[in-house]
C-alpha cells in the first residue's frame, strides 16, 4: 500500500503490519525515514476538518463496549476505519496542514511575491514529476505568488466564469473573493538561467514564438546538461501573467464550520457548501448572505446549472443529490445514491 502527499510529492510505503492488519509503521521512500502509524496519522489527519469528517464514521461504527474489548483494541479499530475513510474520500495523505507556525507568521495575509524577479533574484521553480503517466503534462512550473489567505487548510478554490474573480474557502468557514489582475511580463533571463536543460521561448502579443537570447556561458551550460537528453523540456514564457489582488475584494461570513466546495453562476452569484449542513448564496458587493439552503448533514459539493442560474445541485453525506430552485429556496428534485456523495457535476448541456 502506497500513500503520496500530492503537496510535496512525498511517498510513504507500508513498512510493518500488525497481526490485526493495522499499520504499525511506514517508510518514506526518498529519505528511508520510518514513521509510526500515529505519526503518519498526525501528518495526514491532523486537520480539524478531516477529524470532523471522520467523527461520523466513529460514531456510527462503534460497537457497545464489553469487558473483553480493551481501549487499545478500540483505538486500533478507529485507526483502521480512519484510514479507510480517508482512502474512500480520495484524501489519503493529500491534505496536509501547515504545522510550521513560524513560516505562517513570517508571511502576512497581504504578502505577494512575483516570479517576475529582478536582476540577481532567483526564480522559484516547482519540481514537476509525472505520476502514473507516460509523459509530463507540464514542462515547467514557477511559483508566481504566495498569499496567506486563510487560517487552516484551504479546501476549495473556484474561478468565476468570466475569469475576473477567484473564490476560496476552507477550515475557517470564511469565503474570500480575490480579484484577478494582469501582471508584468517575467524576466526571460532569470528563467533561462534557472534551468539550462530547458529550451526557452518568448511569445509576443501576436502569439509569435522567439527563442530567448542567452549568454555564451548559459549556452555552454545548456549544451553540457543536454547531453543524454533526447527530449529537453520546452518552456514558453507568456506575454502576459496574472496574479491575485493582495487583499480580498470581499469576505463573506455566515458559515459555522469548514467550507468544502464553491460554485459560480454565469451572472456572478456564488454558492458555498459547508460542514455546518448548509449551502449559502452570496453576491459580490452584498455583505449579507442572500439565501440559506438547509441539509441533513455535511454538504460536500455544489454546482450551478450550466444553462440556468435559478438551479443548482448539491451532494451530501446523507447520500442525497438535491436539485434546488434558488428563488423559491426549495428542493424540486432529488435522487438517493445510498452512499456518501463527495462530488457532483453537470454535463455542459445541463441534461445529465
Amino acid at each position: 500500500c502506497v500513500f503520496k502527499n500530492l503537496d510535496d510529492g512525498t511517498v510513504f510505503v507500508v513498512h510493518e503490519l500488525g497481526k490485526d492488519g493495522s499499520f504499525r509503521s511506514l517508510r518514506e521512500r526518498r529519505s528511508n525515514r520510518t514513521v509510526t502509524a500515529a505519526e503518519f496519522e498526525r501528518i495526514s489527519g491532523s486537520s480539524p476538518f478531516i477529524r470532523e469528517m471522520m467523527r461520523r464514521v466513529d460514531d456510527s461504527s462503534d460497537e457497545p463496549s464489553t469487558p473483553e474489548k480493551s481501549a487499545a483494541g478500540r483505538a486500533r479499530r478507529r485507526r483502521r476505519r480512519r484510514f479507510g475513510w480517508l482512502r474512500r474520500l480520495g484524501i489519503g495523505a493529500c491534505v496536509v496542514d501547515a504545522e510550521d507556525d513560524d513560516e505562517a507568521n513570517s508571511t502576512s495575509s497581504s504578502s505577494c511575491r512575483s516570479c517576475a524577479g529582478k536582476p540577481g533574484k532567483a526564480v522559484d521553480r516547482v519540481k514537476v514529476r509525472p505520476y502514473k503517466k507516460r509523459s509530463k503534462e507540464l514542462s515547467a512550473v514557477y511559483k508566481g505568488q504566495e498569499i496567506r489567505a486563510h487560517k487552516g487548510a484551504i479546501v476549495a478554490m473556484k474561478f468565476s466564469s468570466d475569469g475576473q474573480y477567484l473564490a476560496t474557502g476552507g477550515e475557517d468557514g470564511v469565503v474570500r473573493v480575490w480579484r484577478v489582475v494582469e501582471g508584468e511580463r517575467p524576466d526571460e533571463l532569470d528563467f533561462a538561467e534557472d534551468d539550462p536543460s530547458c529550451v526557452f521561448f518568448t511569445v509576443n502579443e501576436n502569439s509569435e514564438l522567439a527563442p530567448v537570447n542567452s549568454s555564451e556561458g548559459t549556452k555552454s551550460k545548456q549544451d553540457k546538461s543536454s547531453k543524454g537528453q533526447a527530449d529537453p523540456a520546452c518552456v514558453v514564457i507568456p506575454h502576459r501573467t496574472f496574479a491575485l489582488s493582495q487583499v480580498p475584494v470581499h469576505e463573506f461570513y455566515g458559515h459555522d464550520d469548514a467550507i468544502l466546495d464553491l460554485s459560480w453562476s454565469k451572472n456572478g452569484d456564488l454558492i458555498s457548501a459547508s460542514m455546518d449542513k448548509t449551502a449559502r448564496l452570496w453576491r459580490v458587493g452584498c455583505n449579507s448572505c442572500l439565501k440559506v439552503f438547509y441539509h441533513n448533514n455535511y454538504v460536500t459539493c455544489v454546482q450551478f446549472h450550466p444553462t440556468s442560474d435559478n438551479y443548482f445541485i448539491s451532494g451530501c453525506i446523507d447520500g442525497l443529490v438535491r436539485i434546488w430552485d434558488v428563488r423559491k429556496c426549495l428542493v424540486v428534485d432529488w435522487a438517493n445514491s445510498k452512499e456518501i456523495i463527495t462530488a457532483v457535476c453537470y454535463r455542459p448541456d445541463g441534461k445529465v
